[in-house]
């Protein structure tokens, strides 16, 4: 969801785990991971042509095996981070960056205007 007049994200911190949830979702769904029991399990050649899906199918092959509730919250910044990246590419997002402590600038996100 977004802040009201900022375009910046409410609830950012349940952000990682609902997006990772919603890629694990996709994957699924397009027979790329499967259930067996109770472990995710890829298929092992998959591509999906999306940059953050393919990521997360990539770390889901080259991890120890997990069952499902600790891949929605291992890493799941990483498929975020991903996923924002590819819509700012698409221009649906802004990058705004701003200065933590005048060190590194830490990259937030806002939605274009739709003018």
């Amino acid at each position: 969801s977004v802040r009201p007049g900022t375009g910046g994200a409410d609830g950012a911190d349940r952000l990682p785990p609902l997006v990772r949830a919603g890629a694990l979702t996709e994957l699924a769904r397009r027979g790329l991971l499967t259930d067996d029991g109770g472990v995710v399990t890829p298929d092992l050649d998959a591509r999906t042509d999306d940059p953050a899906l393919d990521d997360l199918l990539e770390l889901i092959t080259e991890s120890p095996p997990h069952g499902w509730r600790d891949w929605v919250t291992r890493h799941a910044g990483t498929t975020l981070d991903a996923v924002q990246a590819g819509l700012a590419g698409e221009g649906a997002l802004r990058v705004v960056s701003r200065r933590w402590l005048g060190l590194l600038p830490p990259r937030d996100y806002a939605l274009v205007d739709g003018e």
